[in-house]
């Protein structure tokens, strides 16, 4: 039964299709980091430039997804775009948020994966090759486990590690206020679904529902019967997610993983569709199409011998053999390494911190606390800034994300300039206010300026540990304070946290 359930052979397609939109996800990912570089790597955006220089850097890094979601080289730019994660992505402890571990063991694994057979320039290359050569290359057929390995890494061991060791231990979660808390903070959601959080019964057994299927999901999804109903309740949570938090790649990239779970023979019945479609209109346009130019080199089945296609499957079997080895100890360590997170195999309490942060750096391998009690017990209180009157780009006037929160940068200034017991004349909050205007600054070409002034604005929010009718309305409605200013001169900053003069602290 296992040998049927993993190593069952069926088409490359869905990984094809996985390959290309997970890709295009991270692209995007990938250019939001470029447009705000400055941020995310400056120790003073603009000032205090990161060094070597990141511009070119993270181009090129552009340029290597576009590669792979093209299918040119795969394996060799899927080596190069894991090299570059662990430099960008692991490195950028500051603004990392779930998905950035979620991203350095999917980037592990496309080295190995086979999602290049079809949908893919290197498709096309190997059948040039081969025709020229007499010969027809057929694509492949690809192990199960491909499929799940992925789905393994990125969703079940994730959902498994989040329920059994924080969710099950929250009181948020067990009250059922697990989707209901956050989504009543408006400095965490950026959609007023005041409406269906009055329901309390609804959000409640939503937040079960959550539960139950985090739990289950690691147990069930290897079975057939479930992927279908599995894949639409991922996808409906995800879906949830997108239009209620500012971590859009996190939803995305989490539903482009669910792709795998869907049969392969959609994939396939598609592509055939598409094909007689594309072909049939080139036929009427008479146009001379690459495509069908190659497709017609390689209609020589009859001039390949026995020999040759004994050759290229027994090559294919024992790459596919040997890929199915490799996954079954990933498996296998992958269970061993998220035990070693909590329950570590060592004594030594520094072998034990830098094996774990080997672990997550690598493999993205690591604990999964989300919104559980400590994000948000003591936070009473929310700080931004704003300029001549206007709100700037961080928390609108209802104290929900803007433009410049999202992703990374909503970790960084929800949880690590802000957070939980945030204190005026606080180190982080100081230093958070000190970056983020720093870039809005030089972004909006302000720095010619000898002197500019911000004023600190802070909103007293609630979030209460038993369901309330109305929440997201009245922490909406709080007032906001002035309680200090921010001015910059001449490069330095200055804190003015008394509104008279007093107290100043300076970078």
């Amino acid at each position: 039964m296992i040998e049927r359930i993993l190593f069952k052979k069926i088409s490359a397609s869905g990984l094809a299709v996985f390959r290309i939109v997970y890709h295009l996800v991270f692209l995007f990912e990938i250019f939001k980091i470029f447009n705000y570089r400055q941020l995310y790597f400056d120790e003073i955006p603009f000032l205090k430039p990161h060094f070597p220089n990141t511009t070119p850097i993270l181009i090129l890094w552009l340029f290597i997804i576009c590669f792979i979601v093209i299918g040119y080289r795969t394996r060799i730019f899927s080596i190069i775009n894991y090299i570059f994660g662990l430099v960008f992505i692991s490195s950028a402890v500051s603004f990392e948020y779930h998905m950035f571990y979620v991203y350095t063991g999917i980037n592990f694994l496309f080295i190995f994966l086979p999602s290049s057979y079809v949908y893919s320039l290197d498709y096309l290359r190997k059948k040039i090759y081969l025709g020229k050569q007499g010969e027809v290359y057929v694509p492949p057929k690809v192990s199960k486990i491909n499929y799940f390995i992925p789905i393994f890494l990125g969703l079940a061991l994730v959902y498994f590690d989040s329920v059994i060791f924080y969710k099950f231990k929250s009181n948020v979660w067990m009250n059922g206020l697990g989707l209901w808390l956050p989504s009543s903070l408006p400095h965490i959601t950026i959609s007023n679904f005041q409406w269906i959080l009055n329901q309390e019964r609804i959000v409640k057994f939503l937040s079960y529902v959550t539960l139950v299927f985090e739990f289950v999901f690691l147990f069930i999804f290897w079975i057939k019967k479930f992927r279908i109903p599995l894949f639409v309740i991922g996808l409906a949570l995800h879906v949830g997610i997108y239009f209620e938090y500012p971590i859009p790649y996190f939803a995305l990239g989490c539903m482009s993983i669910y792709l795998l779970m869907v049969p392969v023979s959609l994939w396939d019945n598609l592509n055939s569709f598409f094909k007689k479609k594309f072909s049939s209109y080139v036929k009427g346009k008479k146009i001379e199409n690459v495509f069908l130019f190659f497709e017609k080199q390689f209609e020589a089945n009859n001039s390949v011998s026995s020999k040759s296609r004994f050759k290229l499957r027994n090559n294919f079997s024992s790459i596919s053999s040997a890929r199915n080895a490799f996954f079954v100890f990933l498996i296998a360590f992958s269970i061993l390494a998220q035990r070693q997170v909590y329950y570590s195999f060592f004594n030594n309490k520094n072998i034990t911190y830098k094996v774990n942060e080997i672990l997550k750096e690598f493999l993205g391998i690591t604990g999964h606390s989300l919104f559980i009690d400590d994000h948000f017990e003591g936070y009473n209180n929310v700080f931004t800034l704003k300029f001549k009157g206007q709100f700037l780009p961080f928390l609108n006037e209802e104290g929900m994300p803007d433009k410049y929160i999202s992703g990374g940068s909503f970790a960084y200034w929800t949880f690590r300039t802000n957070g939980p017991y945030v204190k005026e004349k606080g180190y982080r909050l100081e230093k958070g206010l000190m970056k983020f205007s720093a870039f809005w600054i030089y972004k909006n070409d302000l720095n010619t300026l000898s002197k500019i002034e911000f004023d600190i604005v802070k909103k007293e929010i609630r979030g209460p540990m038993r369901w309330e009718k109305d929440l997201l309305k009245k922490n909406i409605e709080a007032p906001w304070q002035n309680v200090g200013k921010l001015i910059w001169s001449n490069g330095r900053t200055k804190f003015d946290w008394s509104l008279k003069g007093k107290n100043n602290n300076s970078h």
